[in-house]
């Protein structure tokens, strides 16, 4: 599922121009480098293409070998090198969907470097696992300590930006501060419990995980968010199979 993601978020790159288009939120007019650096990084910028297209390549590569049962160590190594070299060219963060792909890559290329035994299998599936849920659990503290998350305007506000908006859903919730309200606090409540998708309790762990489902498609349709329902739904397997192993365990 990772690898789907990344390969989806090099087409978009590549069909969309983002990282090469002269007046692009990653051109070099943005950047705020001076002097030999910058120097430095206009040299070098013709290989982000380069770059994307070895990316792209890497994930069918990785998707191939996976489905065929072939080596995965080399796909995931140019997919960590290839995504270092774009990530120096970025005036802007990458989005948690990005951090949540490269961090289950590295964890993946670890783990087969460390031999790839079914116990490090196991040990790579509790790390994707816990990341998730703490992925979830903190961004669901940093909104519940937002007093635009907890008064309900945070969702109105974002859906009336240019770059995350969608005109239909902000009048939908300018025309009812409920469903702000709502929708706000709704966020917030499921990324703080979605920890407890861990617990064991199978029934628990799929209401939450199709609640997730639910959470990213609606956000992939109002906010153009479509990679965070492959890297974060991508983990849910890992989160099941481990909710699981623990049941099995204490309960």
């Amino acid at each position: 599922m990772q690898a789907i993601c990344i390969g989806l978020v090099t087409a978009e790159l590549l069909y969309c121009g983002e990282l090469t288009a002269p007046h692009s939120f990653h051109s070099l007019s943005h950047l705020a480098y001076s002097g030999r650096l910058s120097t430095l990084i206009a040299k070098w910028r013709p290989i982000i293409p380069i770059c994307l297209y070895s990316r792209l390549l890497a994930s069918l590569w990785l998707i191939a070998a996976v489905f065929f049962n072939y080596t995965i160590l080399g796909p995931l190594l140019l997919i960590c090198v290839s995504t270092a070299l774009i990530a120096v060219f970025r005036i802007i963060g990458s989005n948690g969907a990005e951090q949540m792909c490269l961090i289950t890559i590295i964890a993946a290329v670890l783990t087969v470097v460390a031999g790839n035994t079914s116990a490090h299998r196991n040990v790579f599936l509790m790390f994707v696992a816990g990341q998730s849920a703490l992925s979830y659990f903190t961004s669901g503290i940093a909104k519940l300590i937002s007093p635009v998350w907890r008064s309900g305007q945070a969702i109105s506000k974002v859906a009336a930006t240019p770059s995350y908006g969608a005109p239909w859903f902000y009048r939908i919730t300018a025309r009812s501060s409920f469903i702000g309200y709502a929708l706000c606090w709704s966020t917030i409540l499921f990324e703080i419990l979605f920890p407890t998708a861990l617990l064991g309790i199978e029934k628990l762990s799929l209401v939450l995980m199709t609640m997730g489902i639910a959470f990213h498609l609606g956000c992939a349709v109002i906010m153009g968010f479509n990679d965070f329902v492959w890297a974060f739904v991508g983990t849910y397997p890992a989160v099941f199979y481990v909710s699981r192993q623990i049941g099995a365990a204490i309960w």
